[in-house]
């Protein structure tokens, strides 16, 4: 059966809720247990996403997700790991649904989230009864998942190595738990996927490409042809000199470079991914208004606007806030 179950914040570490049944609390196991729990939620950080610890009379299975938060369920020994793995999946969602990640964020004080007790406790007592609330084809589908992408093993003895371990040693990168992480971190994990793109994101993806092709072609032939064609006949606006050519050019190949970039920030995940958006944004911006007297106000309008749109996309899709649903 399921013993306890805690939750924390990866970070620092800070208990955000746990079960409170003291009658379970106090079985030898589980005090043994939690001692590797505190582990888990002080280095939740250099573990493996998805993970599960084998003691001698207890397994521990944990997740993290993209807000920073840890996912921690104590089972007995001969307990379903499959069962386990479904009971923090629908945890993770019950608690992403009712906590704000920058409510979780700005949580100071340990256990802030206490009440969210209740629904540990009653999705406990739920998932123990698995025999009258999960169906074999629930079951098949977690058995599946955790075939394709099984959770990484960590023994008890490596966790305590990696905690225990001197700060000289680490810094001297003597500590043996310096290439644990490293092991655990070159293995395969289950990969984050990205919300599916909605019919708003697909159609900005295809106006950056076509402002990119746009862009492309009017650099290529300003650079081919020697001259700009401003439109103008009045000698004030002629731009004959190279250097202004290839300037006018290089700068319509840039903005192309942004425009097949932001594509790539919509459709691919990067650190630091909203800030770059934000600064591929400045930069467009920069082009279209440097490019100004080549471009009447419906093409400055026009390039921006897509520029914008696209910007509000990237920045607004989400990675899957959990692992994969087990419907359960």
């Amino acid at each position: 059966m399921l013993l306890c179950a805690t939750i924390s914040r990866v970070n620092d570490g800070l208990p955000l809720s746990a079960t409170t049944d003291n009658t379970v609390n106090q079985q030898s196991g589980v005090v043994d247990a939690q001692k590797y729990v505190k582990i888990i939620s002080k280095r939740a950080a250099q573990l493996p996403e998805r993970s599960m610890v084998k003691g001698d009379a207890f397994v521990i299975c944990f997740v993290t997700d993209v807000n920073n938060v840890c996912y921690i369920v104590v089972s007995e020994l001969e307990f379903s790991s499959t069962i386990a793995f479904a009971f923090l999946d629908e945890i993770q969602k019950q608690f992403i649904s009712t906590y704000d990640p920058i409510r979780v964020k700005n949580a100071q004080r340990p256990y802030a989230f206490i009440q969210f007790d209740t629904v540990l406790q009653k999705t406990k007592s739920r998932f123990n009864n698995r025999g009258m609330t999960m169906k074999m084809d629930r079951l098949v589908a977690v058995q599946h998942d955790l075939a394709s992408n099984p959770p990484q093993r960590i023994t008890t003895e490596e966790l305590e190595s990696m905690y225990y371990s001197s700060p000289q040693s680490q810094s001297n990168g003597t500590s043996s738990s310096s290439s644990m992480v490293k092991t655990w971190k070159s293995r395969v994990s289950p990969r984050r996927m990205f919300m599916p793109l909605t019919l708003s994101g697909f159609v900005a993806g295809i106006l950056c490409l076509v402002c990119g092709v746009l862009n492309l072609v009017r650099g290529m032939s300003i650079i081919n042809d020697g001259h700009i064609d401003t439109g103008q006949t009045d000698s004030s606006h002629s731009f004959h000199e190279e250097k202004d050519v290839y300037k006018y050019g290089t700068v319509f190949l840039m903005a192309c470079l942004l425009c097949l970039y932001q594509v790539y920030l919509l459709t691919h995940t990067a650190h630091w991914r909203k800030y770059q958006a934000y600064v591929v944004l400045i930069f467009v911006l920069l082009c279209n208004f440097y490019l100004s007297e080549l471009r009447n106000l419906l093409q400055l309008t026009f390039h921006c606007a897509v520029c914008g749109f696209s910007t509000v996309h990237i920045i607004t899709r989400q990675l899957q806030g959990k692992l994969p649903q087990y419907n359960v």
